[in-house]
């Protein structure tokens, strides 16, 4: 006899497939009900094929009340002139080439969005909606670590994203947007047991490069629904503005601020890209750099700043990025080789990295080292074991089992450090020889270019691992 197995015991969640915006949207709406809250992330994570048809959907059926809350909406600017359209057309057609426009932000640009419909954002363009009375009126005055609670108090029952698709894993990254979705999905979750309709939503485009992070990477029975219609519009891009030399004077001096083995956050825009170029001729054309700054005599200007602060020199252990947006700056300074410091996540290990007590090639001491910073036991516990292993100190294939470290052999090594036996055991059959799991990047999300989204897609897996899409908690800290 065949098991019955209860669903709702085990909370076993069956994802939907579809190959059609409209039919998830109108199924959307027979699973939550005609009053719909959808959030959706800010910037390039919008599931727009799936917004514009339930957005139809709204317009055509008035006993649908949909409130859509989001933060910067990204659309082609509306164009009011012949002249505007003769000159700015051609570009922004090259730049976004087949870019599927959010048709909110049509009616909301021209203040005729229908009473059903309702558009709140946190997180506005800058001097887009002046004398807009709608889009100021519908605004969140929000810090972005505190979205979450001052946007569920409006109830948002459906939770929708832009998602990237590994085929050989048959798993899916939330990739560009990785902060909020976690959080905005557990809230759903305990909506669900309070007996509450609720929809996790994913749209897929294989435009949009696959991220990796404990927060980035989500198994397919994490969405109720997911979307794939296997026609991929372009992401939207952010073209580079050409440089002034004041903008290039400007990234010169804040070079010299910067120092080797150093954590670096920049925004984006003409400043940042400034600066990574100056930083690329600091590391690549060092004499050329400082004959720079000493014919705008940078160091009689700034000299005890520079001393203080900074540094002149190329970048022998390079820098670390640890930022809210990933882009196409950190990208040429990892091409240029300036981009390479790794960090480990963990706080204490990092501390001995920091003081040079340890090194990212393990040599037999490390455990001593370890021991007498109390990172681990004398005695390796099960959690010692997966930190050693997590982190290098003990190759792939070791296995743990009651105080035993297992060899593939089979052999069994006592896991007690303080005996000398079994500790050169460990350190002539264990032990790894690099340290592995660090980070170059740390990023929350992520906006650029054609070439910038382009460089993401082409990173090998290895480089992959490099970067962790996490939460902006961990990247402002």
């Amino acid at each position: 006899m065949n098991e019955i197995i209860d669903i709702e015991r085990y909370d076993i969640r069956m994802t939907t497939y579809f190959d059609n915006s409209d039919t998830a949207a109108k199924n959307i709406v027979d699973q939550v009900g005609k009053t719909i809250v959808i959030g959706v992330p800010l910037g390039l994570g919008k599931p727009i094929g799936f917004l514009n048809a339930l957005f139809r959907l709204a317009w055509e059926d008035k006993t649908i009340q949909l409130t859509l809350i989001t933060g910067l909406t990204l659309s082609r600017p509306i164009l009011k002139t012949e002249l505007e359209k003769r000159f700015i057309e051609p570009i922004i057609e090259r730049i976004l080439t087949d870019f599927e426009d959010p048709l909110y932000e049509k009616y909301r640009e021209k203040q005729q969005l229908p009473k059903n419909i309702n558009v709140i954002e946190f997180f506005l363009l800058t001097g887009k909606y002046l004398n807009n009375h709608y889009v100021q009126q519908n605004y969140i005055s929000s810090t972005y670590s505190n979205v979450l609670n001052d946007t569920i108090y409006y109830g948002i029952n459906v939770l929708a994203q832009l998602v990237a698709f590994n085929p050989y894993t048959q798993q899916y990254s939330v990739s560009c947007n990785s902060d909020l979705f976690r959080p905005m999905q557990q809230y759903l979750n305990d909506c669900k047991k309070e007996g509450k309709n609720i929809a996790i939503l994913g749209e897929v485009n294989a435009n949009l490069p696959f991220m990796l992070g404990d927060n980035a990477v989500i198994e397919a029975n994490e969405f109720t629904d997911i979307i794939d219609t296997k026609r991929y519009r372009a992401l939207f891009a952010v073209p580079r503005e050409e440089l002034s030399p004041q903008d290039n004077l400007i990234g010169l001096y804040t070079s010299t601020l910067i120092k080797d083995n150093s954590c670096l956050q920049i925004g984006i825009g003409k400043l940042s890209n400034s600066l990574a170029s100056a930083l690329i001729l600091r590391h690549e054309q060092n004499a050329i750099y400082n004959e720079l700054l000493n014919r705008f005599l940078a160091h009689e200007k700034f000299g005890e700043t520079i001393s203080l602060i900074g540094d002149v020199i190329s970048f022998e252990q390079g820098l670390y990025a640890s930022t809210e947006m990933l882009s196409d700056e950190y990208m040429q300074l990892y091409h240029h080789g300036i981009l390479k410091k790794r960090v480990y996540d963990n706080v204490e290990l990092q501390k001995l990295l920091n003081s040079n007590k340890i090194k990212e090639i393990i040599t037999p001491d490390v455990f001593d080292i370890l021991l007498e910073n109390k990172i681990i036991n004398p005695v390796l516990t099960e959690s010692d074991f997966a930190f050693l292993q997590k982190f290098g100190f003990l190759k792939n294939d070791i296995l743990y089992q009651n105080g035993d470290l297992i060899l593939p052999s089979g052999e069994r090594i006592s896991a007690e450090l303080s005996s000398l036996t079994s500790k050169q055991a460990i350190i002539k059959n264990c032990l790894g020889i690099k340290l592995k799991s660090g980070k170059i990047i740390h990023a929350g999300f992520y906006l650029g270019s054609n070439s910038f989204y382009n460089s993401l897609r082409d990173l090998s897996g290895e480089e992959l691992q490099q970067i962790d899409m996490t939460v902006i908690s961990r990247t402002n800290t």
